[in-house]
């Protein structure tokens, strides 16, 4: 059964960056293991190997880059295998071991992880990756800072829009509607937030991913629907007054989205 505590012990030490990205590359999935013609004549009984716990003298364990590569294999064969919620259950244990070990502000090695957990995944159900990533970002939109966390969960959700793996099934308007969320909500803590230019990027990110005719006006309505209820409303949660700062920040950040969806969805010049 696959449960939540599987999936830490084969995350690879989380640390070790410079291995885990010359070790992808060299990933093994075989299922041959190079000692089974050695085990295959033996008698059942007899079928064992050495406890790992056990040292011999004059036997040289596994190096490190050897380990960190096993657990790729692991790892990269789980994510091969998974639905969408067991994908949830991976990302989210990824993510808390980030925030065990401290590890938000290398954001190449968080991306490396979502960047590869999305490669990894299988073809239709890669979708579920920057959703997961979107729903944390919910999850912490109220804090009165930006974090490490808050910029590093956004430039990996921009870099797997951006990147060239398709993303058919994603919600693209479920995912404009919770982007836009989250900047409002930033907007009315801070008009000067320093994460409306990554979000802005991030929203125009999403114009990357058109696959039928009508899906670049359904991400416009969208962003227009916002912009209309900020203009007569003001920010949610602050008082209506046409001279706030917030609500000038607001329809510019949203107005910057909206003129960028068409440049992504040509070529990416809005990124």
């Amino acid at each position: 059964m696959f449960t939540d505590e599987w999936v830490p012990s084969y995350l690879p030490f989380i640390e070790c960056s410079h291995l885990l990205r010359s070790s992808v590359g060299k990933i093994d999935l075989s299922c041959n293991s190079p000692y089974l013609s050695e085990f295959q004549p033996r008698p059942v009984m007899e079928r064992r190997a050495a406890s790992i716990h056990i040292h011999i003298d004059g036997q040289k364990g596994p190096e490190l880059h050897d380990v960190v590569n096993a657990s790729l294999k692991v790892l990269r064969t789980f994510v091969d295998q998974c639905l969408p919620p067991q994908l949830k259950v991976i990302l989210q244990n990824i993510m808390k071991c980030f925030d065990d070990l401290g590890v938000w502000g290398d954001m190449r090695l968080c991306r490396w992880y979502a960047d590869h957990v999305t490669e990894w995944s299988q073809y239709q159900y890669r979708y579920a990756v920057p959703a997961c990533l979107v729903d944390e970002l919910v999850s912490i939109q109220d804090s009165p800072e930006a974090t490490r966390k808050h910029k590093t969960l956004i430039y990996m959700v921009t870099n797997i829009l951006a990147a060239p793996h398709p993303l058919i099934n994603l919600a693209t308007t479920e995912i404009i509607g919770q982007l836009s969320q989250i900047l409002l909500r930033r907007v009315a803590i801070d008009p000067q937030d320093e994460l409306l230019q990554p979000l802005i990027e991030c929203i125009s990110a999403l114009g990357t991913h058109m696959y039928y005719a009508d899906q670049i006006q359904d991400l416009a309505e969208e962003l227009v629907a916002r912009i209309v209820n900020v203009q007569l409303n003001g920010v949610p949660g602050k008082a209506k007054n046409t001279s706030d700062p917030a609500r000038e920040a607001a329809l510019c950040s949203l107005l910057a989205c909206l003129g960028r969806q068409e440049c992504c969805k040509n070529g990416g010049e809005g990124l």
